[in-house]
């Protein structure tokens, strides 16, 4: 969720969910959490007060980064335990599979 908001600034909730695939309970589960953790905001719209959007916070920004860079250091760390041959094979097995998509 915080991967979208980045990408794709203010969003209203409705929209969010479509995108994601998330129910709209769910959604809201998670929008909580993330304005709780202030790694999100809420932002009402001036001419009407029904319609609210969600915006990430510098704070969820850095999450994201953070992120980011665990996940590469893991990647990295499973990888290293390949040989030259293995990154190969392994290489052209997801080739293979990305091709069919």
């Amino acid at each position: 969720m915080l991967s979208h908001l980045k990408a794709s600034g203010k969003s209203r909730p409705s929209d969010i969910a479509r995108n994601l695939g998330l129910t709209p309970s769910t959604l809201t589960h998670l929008s909580e959490k993330l304005v709780k953790k202030k790694l999100a905001i809420r932002i009402t719209d001036e001419s009407d007060r029904r319609i609210s959007c969600l915006s990430i916070t510098d704070k969820g920004i850095d999450m994201i980064h953070k992120a980011y860079e665990c996940g590469h250091a893991l990647r990295r760390n499973l990888y290293e335990r390949l040989v030259e041959e293995e990154r190969a094979q392994l290489l052209r097995i997801f080739e293979k599979l990305n091709a069919t998509l």
